[in-house]
């Protein structure tokens, strides 16, 4: 049972470095805690994902609630911040589209009025 300073036992590194064959042989040796004590959100890469994922369920416990928030598109932004204003949604090209060419056709129109 060796950790390093941050706390994390050989076992926790090999799985934050993704290195499935080195999990497998740590989880095999004797005295290992065991990949329930590893937490999904410090895996990497699918095949360690799964090794995690699979003892947490052998284990009883969800490893759902352990998934990482959403990125990109589908997190949940705030609508302004204090230092960039309000947050610009994205839109799809036919929409921007018809937005430029009615904005164009304003133009057109103030130009010709004058």
């Amino acid at each position: 049972d060796i950790r390093d300073r941050g706390g994390n036992l050989a076992l926790h590194e090999a799985c934050k470095g993704g290195h499935a064959s080195a999990v497998r042989v740590l989880v095999a040796a004797p005295g290992s805690p065991g990949l329930e004590t590893v937490r999904l959100s410090q895996t990497k890469g699918a095949e360690v994902r799964a090794l995690v994922a699979d003892a947490l369920r052998a284990a009883g416990k969800d490893p759902d609630s352990d998934a990482p928030e959403p990125v990109g598109y589908a997190r949940k932004q705030v609508k302004s911040n204090a230092f960039f204003g309000p947050r610009r949604t994205p839109i799809s090209c036919k929409l921007k589209k018809q937005l430029l060419q009615t904005k164009r056709q304003g133009r057109r129109q103030e130009i010709e009025n004058n």
